[in-house]
């Protein structure tokens, strides 16, 4: 709502128009002063077409043209929702005397244009910043250390470096004990970073199984592009140095939230003893559906970020936990997932349990022990 509030203020005030225009231009203004330089004859082809098709008090800002006329071949035909050209085009229009807010107000179906402008802006903003909504990095500095007061557990560090712009850091928490009996990969979700899953990995150091945790690129101090195929590389790497410690019967694969979707992809392709998935989400095309059920969310989302494709190829034994009070990946998200699972996987619910504290629920434990094989 606030979003739709703010840009029905910009169409009558053309002050805002101008700060939008300003914003734009200097974030862009390397860029795009750069492509005019090295792509001038593309920039005044699309110069003359901009100026033909502007109106008179538009096309006499020649500079705003060419700037325009850059922007206008460095948008990629894929982005063709992106909102950037829309907004710059529709802020110089608003400045020249209202010419644009003028002419829509002319016309018999202004409303209809308003509300399809409006739905072309929200779309170009999912497309463009979707990376914002789904990932929420906390990084903590390549050098600095993570302190855990009063940890029952020792923890170590086994970093897997692609180059040297690319490096996952790998937190190896192990029990205090002589020997383990076996290793957890755990992934985390999109939000924190290693120094934040102290709390959640006790239950597993407290049963006698090492806990790997493994950082994405910009959280914590891991380093690189976030890319999902990364990501899964990485988290094959980490499976292999498990196995290297451990038999596949003594690895556990772990997924929390968004890192469910990274846990059952390496399952469908390795052997472990158990997966158990935390809070999953069914795909991430229908958790944005939720909120953005008016913008055709399948077409406009550039990641694939799923479970529903990966549970039912998955071997091992497959057990969910879900709280019925998360309201961050609802709880029907994991229901949906029920009919996928094999006659031997486990969806276990916890009553009242939010979307951060079913790790502390005692039928969360107790299960875990249970898997863990604790209680033999």
């Amino acid at each position: 709502m606030i979003l739709f509030g703010a840009f029905s203020i910009c169409l009558k005030i053309k002050q805002p128009f101008r700060l939008l225009q300003a914003w734009y231009f200097v974030r862009q203004a390397p860029r795009v002063l750069s492509f005019i330089i090295k792509h001038g004859a593309l920039v005044y082809q699309a110069y003359k077409t901009l100026a033909r098709a502007s109106p008179p008090a538009v096309s006499g800002s020649r500079p705003a043209l060419v700037f325009y006329a850059a922007f206008y071949q460095l948008l990629p035909i894929n982005k063709i929702f992106s909102f950037s050209l829309p907004i710059i085009l529709l802020s110089s229009m608003a400045e020249s005397n209202s010419f644009f807010i003028k002419f829509l107000n002319n016309l018999p179906f202004k409303k209809v244009i308003w509300a399809v402008l409006l739905y072309i802006l929200v779309c170009g903003i999912y497309y463009n910043y979707q990376e914002r909504f789904f990932f929420k990095p906390t990084p903590f500095g390549t050098d600095a250390a993570y302190q855990f007061e009063n940890a029952n557990f020792n923890v170590s560090y086994s970093p897997i470096i692609f180059d040297s712009a690319n490096k996952f850091d790998v937190a190896r928490f192990s029990p205090k004990t002589d020997s383990a009996k076996g290793v957890v990969i755990y992934f985390h979700g999109n939000s924190g970073n290693i120094g934040t899953q102290a709390k959640r990995v006790e239950v597993f150091t407290n049963n006698g199984y090492e806990c790997w945790v493994m950082d994405y690129p910009g959280y914590g101090r891991s380093i690189g592009n976030f890319d999902l195929e990364n990501i899964y590389s990485a988290a094959g790497q980490l499976y292999k140095m498990a196995t290297a410690k451990y038999g596949p019967g003594q690895v556990i694969i772990y997924g929390f939230s968004f890192g469910t979707t990274i846990a059952s992809n390496l399952a469908t392709h390795k052997q472990s003893k158990a997966v158990i998935l935390e809070a999953p989400l069914y795909n991430i095309q229908s958790l944005v559906k939720r909120y953005l059920f008016f913008i055709p969310v399948n077409a406009l989302t550039k990641y694939e970020i799923q479970n529903n494709e990966n549970i039912s190829r998955i071997k091992a034994p497959v057990t969910i936990f879900h709280g019925t009070e998360d309201n961050t990946v609802p709880y029907k998200q994991s229901q949906k997932l029920v009919p996928l699972l094999n006659p031997k996987d486990k969806f276990i619910t916890i009553e009242n349990g939010t979307h951060k504290d079913v790790y502390t629920n005692p039928v969360y434990t107790d299960a875990i022990k249970q898997i863990l094989g604790a209680d033999q």
